[in-house]
């Protein structure tokens, strides 16, 4: 995968967080569990997109 690309989608995912947080904040209590579940995952899939790109920049 290229740098471009995996720039691409840390970006779209960094947006899918922020939007997981709004929704968040405007949930009811008993949606706000799997909506904190999602946004794990989606900072997971972020921090590893982060790894990728910074391991293409050094090599």
């Amino acid at each position: 995968m290229s740098i471009r690309q995996i720039a691409l989608d840390l970006y779209e995912q960094e947006k899918e967080i922020s939007r997981l947080k709004k929704e968040l904040d405007a949930a009811s209590p008993d949606r706000q569990d799997p909506i904190r579940k999602l946004i794990n995952e989606a900072s997971l899939e972020r921090d590893k997109l982060r790894n990728m790109l910074e391991a293409k920049k050094k090599g």
